[in-house]
């Protein structure tokens, strides 16, 4: 019985039939914001995070404000990230890191930042079981949206 080969995102199946790749997932459940931001705790700093009109809004209440999302990671592994940023006011300094602790202080690495626009892409290679994205605005205020982070 033959086996399957895939191409790209698609593949010839048994017989041949054409049969899609699996879907690699996407490790935040939550992050389209399109009427929430469950799962995404308040790290460091002042500030809110709410859902508005389908994005993430951070406002920051102070110098600074860091909202994380815990994922399970394999060391050694690489991944690879997206973030949609847009809207900034006054914030200096806006965008997206890893740790491997939620208070951003362990192993981090900037994945994007000060760029306002869509699919900003960063890559992590995995140091922890337990990896934190850490979405962060200095200043004013910023949204985020389609946050997606998949193994490499």
């Amino acid at each position: 019985m033959p086996m399957g080969i895939t191409l790209g995102a698609i593949g010839l199946g048994q017989g041949g039939g054409v049969v899609a790749a699996p879907a690699i997932p996407n490790l935040i459940s939550n992050g389209t914001f399109d009427t929430n931001t469950t799962g995404w705790a308040l790290a460091g700093g002042a500030g809110t995070f709410t859902a508005t009109a389908g994005k993430g809004v951070m406002v920051v209440s102070g110098t600074f404000v860091t909202f994380a999302w815990a994922i399970s990671t394999q060391i050694g592994t690489t991944y690879n990230t997206l973030a949609d940023i847009s809207d900034s006011v006054d914030a200096p300094f806006r965008g997206v890191r890893k740790a491997d602790d939620s208070g951003a202080s362990t192993n981090l690495v900037e994945l994007t930042s000060n760029v306002d626009g869509l699919a900003q892409a960063g890559n992590f290679t995995a140091t922890a079981t337990t990896t934190y994205i850490i979405l962060q605005v200095n200043g004013n205020r910023t949204s985020f949206d389609n946050i997606s982070v998949v193994a490499a």
